[in-house]
């Protein structure tokens, strides 16, 4: 299952970890995050941000009898 940590160190810094997720949803997930703590120092990718998602599309189709 999906999570994310947020660790606060005492000097005031702060780390934001995701796990479980593939490809950019990592990023999705933890954007508003970042946005809330403020600046961003730098960041770190897994092997699992350079896994394909899975994405499942659906087509429907309707014939017209026009």
């Amino acid at each position: 299952m999906p999570h994310i940590k947020i660790r606060f160190a005492k000097n005031g810094s702060s780390t934001i970890e995701t796990t479980g997720f593939t490809g950019t949803s990592c990023q999705s997930a933890s954007e508003f995050i970042e946005k809330a703590l403020g600046h961003t120092a730098g960041d770190e990718k897994t092997p699992e941000f350079y896994k394909e998602t899975d994405t499942h599309a659906h087509l429907n189709v309707e014939e017209s009898n026009e």
